[in-house]
Formats: C-alpha cells, structure tokens, sequence
C-alpha cells in the first residue's frame, strides 16, 4: 500500500485519465522503456484493459533500442519478457543514433524515439501511451523557465494531442514519481535503471536530482503546484489561439499572411498571430529575434528590397505585400501524383487528403496533379476572353516564384480544373457538392513537441480549466492542424535512452 493512498487510489486516478482517451482508437501502442514508470504503465493497461480501451481496440507494447548503453540488449529482453508474460504483442525497434549529432545526443535519441513509435501507429486511429507522470510535468516547467519559454513550454506537457495520424495519451501526468516507485515496490515489480538518468551534467537530471528536491523540501508540494501552473498556461494558450486562428483567417492571403491586414491588429495580436502562422508553416515557433526582424526590418523594408530572415529549414520572405515561410530544403516536385478520394499524398513533407464535400471547390473528381507544365503553357480561365500563359496567371493571382514549381495542374481525364490546392473554375456562388482538398496533421517525425497538463499530487486527473475530455480532444486537435511546436518533447521526462 502506498502511504496515505491505497493501491485503489492510484488505480481510479489511472482510470479517471482514460477520460480523455480519445473514444475512436482501435490501437494503443504502449512505449515501454523497462523503467519504473513504464512497467507500471503497462502492468495497469494489462489489468484494466477491458474498463480502459474501447471494445475491439488492440494492444502492443513497443520497445525503442537506441544502441547508446551497453546494457541495451539486456533491456531489450528484459522488455520482451514482460509483454510475454502479461501475453500483450510486443515489438522492438532498433535505432541508430549519432552522439556527436549538433542537435545533441538526448534530443536525436527522442527524434529517432518518435519516429520508431510512429511506426506502428498503423490503423485508421492509433494512440500512442506513454509513461510521463507528474514530476516529469514539474522538470519540464523548471526547464521551459530556463529557456525562457512562453506559453507553449510553460504549458508542458498535455494528457492528450494529435500525433502523426493518430493521437499520444498521457494517462500517469497526474501521479508522481515518488508513487510510481513505490508502487512498484510494494507489488513486487522489478524494472530497469539507465545509468544515465544519474548524470547531472544532462539538464533534466541536475534538475531532478538537485534542483527540484530542494524545492519540495522547502516548499511542499511544488511539483503538484508546478503542474496547476502548467494547466493554467495551456489554458491561457488555447485561448490565445483561437483568438490567432480568427485573425489568421482574416489575414490570410494565399499561403502568407497579408502584411496590410495584419498591421490593422494590435502589436500584442501582430506577434501572436505572426507565432501561430509561422507554427503551422514550419512547426517551429519564431524566436524573438526573428519577430524583431519581421516587424522592425522586414515590413518596413523599401517597396523594392526582397528582406528575409532564415531561420532553420525555411526563411521568412516578403513579395507583393504578403509575408511566406519559404522551404529552403533542397528537391524537385515529382512529374505527377495521381490521387484518389480518401488516400493520402504528400508534397514537400505537407500531407493532404481529397475528399468529398457539400461546398465542394471542384465539381469534378480530380485524379491528377500535374507539376510538369511549362509556364509558357497556355490557359484559358473561366470568365476570361482569351487564354494566359500559366506565369501570368500565376503572376495575377500572386503566388511567390519559389511556390510555383510546387503548384500543380489539378487534372481530370484531359481537363484542367484548377490551381492546387483551391484555385477553381467554381466561384463561391457556384459552389455545391464536390470534392476538396485539405491539409492534414503533422507527419510522425514532426510530430514530436507539444504542451499542456493534468493536474498532479492531491488533484485529480483533470484538464487545464477543467476541460471535460471531449473538448480537450477538440481543443487539441485545433492547435494541431500544422506540425506541432517546439515545447514539451523538446525536453520531455522520458527515461531511459538504451
């Protein structure tokens, strides 16, 4: 039994969590590390499974070999063993990982983490588990303060948001650490221990081992009470990006953001709005250095300068009075994409669907897009007297030069219907059922930052202001719509790298 709480307790606080799972999923893959937390995690979906996880859903548990301990192949098999016993599928994923990568040994490990998990989230809607509890949530805090973060780092970690084509859940963000081991222990549980989690000279770890017991012995309760602070950062965040996604479509102009519409705003919203639309473009959010260059260089910049600021894989760039994050990465679009109703493509790294609509932009099913056409094709618009080269009407409808070459024909049979992906023949007025295309979330290896809470310690598992679950998915499904931020993942408590 745990001191002042029954195993009961744990259990219900574990059973209350699964309030937010999302009700559609048909496979959880469960990350098991062979640490404490993660064999608890796992011993409890074993033992809840039929009350937890919706009728039909299937269960596996995933092991992740980095390759960076000599002890990996043990924890491989200790792994193995435990699915077996628990008779749960079980599968490892061996990874290579450079320890002299630039970004650092810990955040390559958690990239070539996420990319392993994403490959088995392969149903129509997947859910990864992962073993993140209260004092993970804590350390994060302490280290987004370190940062400097705002409302995206200080919000942590969420117990729910989109991942790849499925959704990551949280159930263990209200139960500390403490709890998890103990629990382990007064059931008998035997788990693994990575040797690196002792070493201080990693942020996490000095602040785990040195920062943050000092403060709970000083302060009781601080790691609970850094969770509701968390909880009431996410809450303040998805306001501020309904408000930047209502801006957002007003300023919207194309793929940019119209320089003149967002000058109209405040300075406190021209910055937000400038953060949410860079987010969903890039899946970084900006830092302050470049929104004092966006705004103190590159907007008031003469009419024929062309100022840009590079941050990463993209450049923020200004043409015709429209501000783009332009993709710097090398590579050539492909000569065509033959698409199909419900079947996802990609282009440039973005992932898109087609799919039927009543106020559809095309009235007729298109099954090409075309990259191949010269610009000196010759085209003859709807409304138009006489036809345009393709760089004309590009040069009209102000698309960018470097957009162009990633801008296809859409094609039916031998019929041009449009621009990709919602430049038709259909005016608004005409429009009826018919067929769209629309952007889908983030693809797996993007998918690995982002932030918000459950409430840890003497609170139940509860949302930031008390959200009920459906409107947790809802909210965070709404700040997933690009690829996901550079928050929470950044630095999450996951443990153990083998």
């Amino acid at each position: 039994m745990l001191p002042g709480r029954s195993r009961a307790s744990l259990e219900q606080r574990f059973r209350e969590a699964f309030s937010f799972f999302p009700r559609q999923g048909d496979k959880a893959v469960a990350a098991l590390s062979g640490g404490a937390d993660s064999v608890i995690l796992l011993h409890l979906l074993h033992h809840l499974r039929r009350e937890v996880l919706p009728p039909g859903c299937a269960l596996e548990a995933v092991h992740v070999h980095h390759g960076l301990s000599p002890h990996a192949g043990e924890w491989e098999a200790f792994c193995r063993e435990l699915a077996a016993s628990l008779e749960i599928p079980f599968a490892a994923e061996h990874v290579q990982v450079d320890p002299g990568s630039p970004e650092g040994t810990e955040a390559a490990a958690r990239k070539a983490r996420y990319d392993a998990l994403a490959r088995h989230m392969d149903s129509a809607c997947p859910v990864l588990i992962t073993a993140h509890h209260a004092t993970d949530q804590a350390e994060t805090v302490l280290l987004a303060l370190k940062r400097g973060a705002g409302l995206p780092g200080l919000g942590a970690m969420l117990p729910v948001r989109p991942f790849g084509r499925g959704w990551i859940f949280r159930p263990l963000l209200g139960i500390l650490r403490g709890e998890i081991e103990e629990e382990a222990r007064s059931c008998g549980l035997t788990y693994v221990t990575d040797e690196s989690n002792s070493d201080v000279s990693y942020d996490r770890n000095f602040i785990r081992h040195r920062i943050l017991p000092l403060l709970e012995e000083r302060f009781p309760g601080f790691t609970a009470a850094a969770g509701v602070s968390a909880g009431f950062a996410a809450e303040a965040l998805i306001l501020g990006e309904q408000v930047a996604e209502e801006d957002l479509a007003r300023c919207r102009r194309g793929r940019g953001l119209d320089i003149s519409a967002l000058m109209e705003l405040s300075p406190e919203r021209r910055r937000s709005l400038f953060r949410h639309f860079w987010h969903w473009e890039t899946g970084a959010y900006p830092s302050r250095t470049m929104l004092r260059s966006v705004f103190e260089e590159i907007i008031p910049a003469r009419q024929d300068a062309a100022p840009q600021f590079s941050a990463g894989d993209f450049a923020c760039c200004r043409y015709a009075g429209v501000l783009y994050a332009v993709d710097r990465r090398p590579g050539e679009p492909p000569e065509r994409i033959r698409i199909t109703p419900g079947r996802e493509f990609a282009i440039r790294g973005e992932h898109w669907i087609l799919e039927e609509d009543p106020n559809g932009v095309f009235g007729i099913c298109p099954e090409i897009l075309d990259f191949s056409r010269p610009f000196s094709t010759m085209l003859h618009p709807v409304s138009r007297d006489r036809g345009r080269s393709l760089k004309k009407i590009f040069g009209e409808l102000g698309i960018p030069p470097w957009q162009r070459p990633w801008t296809p024909l859409v094609i039916s049979g031998d019929r041009i219907l449009g621009l990709f992906p919602d430049l038709a023949e259909r005016n608004a007025a005409a429009r009826g059922p018919g067929y769209v295309f629309r952007r889908l979330s983030p693809t797996p290896g993007d998918a690995v930052q982002m932030d918000a809470v459950l409430l840890s310690g003497e609170e139940h598992p509860s949302c930031a202001a008390n959200l009920s679950g459906e409107e947790l998915l809802s909210k965070a499904a709404s700040r997933s719509k690009g690829k996901l931020p550079s928050g929470e993942d950044q630095q999450s408590g996951e443990e153990h790298h083998g």
